[in-house]
């Protein structure tokens, strides 16, 4: 579990602490998002989990399985409660970092958009002359990065959306079905019992679908499916 864990850690942030030294991994923001969002959420399914379900120790697996999308666990995900199940969901939506096997929309664009955040409200309260730039860990995020992140944020909800519409029309629980959705979605795995060998064909197709929209991260989906993209003349220039 812990290598596991270690995937959704950014792949490139290995070869900078060979380079530079182990310190640079501790500047990492995203890394310190990872570890801060994988602590909460095993001490939230600590504290929910049902007595008789492991204590800590699965709660803190779980936790680690759910963040780095791995998919694993030693207990029944259909029997554990609602706000277990939703803490999870928040989990498997985010991921893990940018550049690592985690799947999810990754924790890098959360940040971003937590520093959007930030600057909407600071713009708003500075004089017009003022100029505010957007820093990361340091470093200066361009506009055109923050709203492409944003834009594939937005899409990702709008997977997530469409598909457990296609679940509710069809009658399933609300919870478990969005669970489901995005556990799809983000290549998770984890499962509250909905996925399974006779579930319609339609819905089949349709977490198929978001496992391959989920894995490729959208807008490469997207680009295969745009008719511009196969018929029609480009220009060279």
């Amino acid at each position: 579990m812990g290598f596991s864990w270690l995937g959704a850690v950014s792949l490139p942030l290995y070869y900078l602490s060979w380079q530079k030294g182990p310190g640079v991994v501790l500047q990492d923001p995203e890394l310190r998002a990872l570890i801060v969002a994988t602590a909460v959420l095993g001490a939230l399914l600590t504290l929910w989990m049902p007595a008789g379900d492991g204590g800590w120790l699965d709660a803190l697996m779980l936790a680690m399985s759910t963040q780095s999308t791995t998919g694993f666990s030693t207990v029944a995900i259909g029997d554990l409660d609602d706000a277990s199940k939703l803490a999870m969901t928040g989990a498997m939506l985010v991921g893990g970092s940018v550049g690592s096997s985690a799947g999810g929309f990754k924790l890098l664009r959360l940040l971003l958009l937590l520093r959007l955040l930030q600057l909407v409200l600071a713009r708003a309260a500075a004089p017009r002359h003022a100029v505010i730039d957007v820093r990361l860990g340091g470093r200066l995020v361009d506009d055109a990065d923050l709203w492409r992140a944003m834009l594939l944020m937005v899409m990702f909800m709008l997977v997530v959306f469409l598909s457990w519409l296609a679940f509710l029309i069809h009658g399933y629980p609300a919870l478990d079905t969005l669970f489901e959705v995005v556990s799809a979605t983000g290549t998770v795995g984890l499962s509250t019992g909905i996925t399974r060998p006779d579930l319609e064909p339609f819905l089949k197709a349709v977490l198929c679908f978001d496992m391959l929209a989920g894995r490729v991260e959208i807008f490469a989906l997207l680009v295969v499916l745009y008719p511009g993209t196969w018929f029609g003349k480009r220009s060279e220039a």
